[in-house]
């Protein structure tokens, strides 16, 4: 009875072990995803700031470092609607 006890313990002991490493993991993943985050914008800042200064070639390449997509629509009206899609740090 007591072998019993102590193998059904350990195994569950093992399944919280295997659990706090897996949260351990998702918890630095979302640390470092954060950390992006709040480089993004200033890093994204920078780069548009020198946005005036640059060639063409460089504007294109800047844009696909920045935006993941650009859609844009021209109305009826002759209105032109721009939606860009921003590169996001992925979780």
């Amino acid at each position: 009875m007591f072998q019993n006890r102590r193998l059904k313990l350990t195994s569950q002991l093992d399944e919280i072990d295997e659990q706090r490493k897996e949260r351990r993991e998702y918890i630095a993943r979302l640390e470092a995803s954060q950390n992006q985050k709040a480089n993004l914008i200033p890093q994204t800042e920078e780069l548009l700031a020198s946005y005036d200064h640059m060639t063409n070639t460089e504007r294109n390449e800047l844009l696909k470092v920045i935006l993941e997509k650009i859609d844009y629509y021209k109305g009826a009206d002759g209105e032109i609607v721009i939606d860009l899609y921003p590169r996001l740090p992925k979780i």
